[in-house]
């Protein structure tokens, strides 16, 4: 995707109804796109594109690459079910990320998502409920509390 295709797209959402959140999507459909604009703060882009990607589906990376001359970067992710080995993802839905022009980050989910099934963490051996991915921001909102100061106890 180059400059001049991302204003193309640009233009395109100006003319379309949108709805406009500061917070990841929940489980996007396929064929959904998402534009971020991640601020003119540099120094955050990163967290910020972390914590945008925590849409409660489980990826397995599968590569990020250059794009073009233009400074794109275009990261792959392909969907982890139960059936697939650890590492190995199904490229029945995916999702793929863009960023590198500007202030823009550019999500893409296609394929089918409703392969999806929640499954519990691969590395578990007693916990049978389903592994969800926190976003960075409540990781570190949790990590801060103080869990002396409860009157009951709190097991993880």
């Amino acid at each position: 995707m180059s400059v001049r295709c991302l204003s193309s797209l640009m233009m395109l959402l100006r003319s379309i109804d949108i709805m406009i959140s500061s917070a990841p999507p929940v489980q996007p459909h396929g064929g959904t796109v998402f534009l971020y604009d991640l601020g003119d703060d540099d120094s955050k882009w990163n967290i910020r594109k972390r914590q945008l990607r925590c849409d409660q589906y489980r990826w397995v990376h599968k590569g990020t690459y250059p794009v073009g001359n233009d400074g794109l970067t275009k990261k792959n992710n392909v969907i982890d079910i139960k059936e697939k080995k650890k590492g190995e993802g199904d490229k029945r839905f995916r999702r793929q990320e863009y960023w590198g022009v500007g202030q823009f980050f550019l999500i893409h989910y296609f394929g089918d998502h409703s392969i999806f099934k929640s499954f519990k963490h691969r590395s578990s051996k007693t916990n049978t409920k389903p592994f969800v991915t926190s976003a960075p921001r409540v990781k570190e909102k949790v990590s801060k509390i103080n869990y002396a100061t409860f009157s009951i106890a709190i097991f993880c």
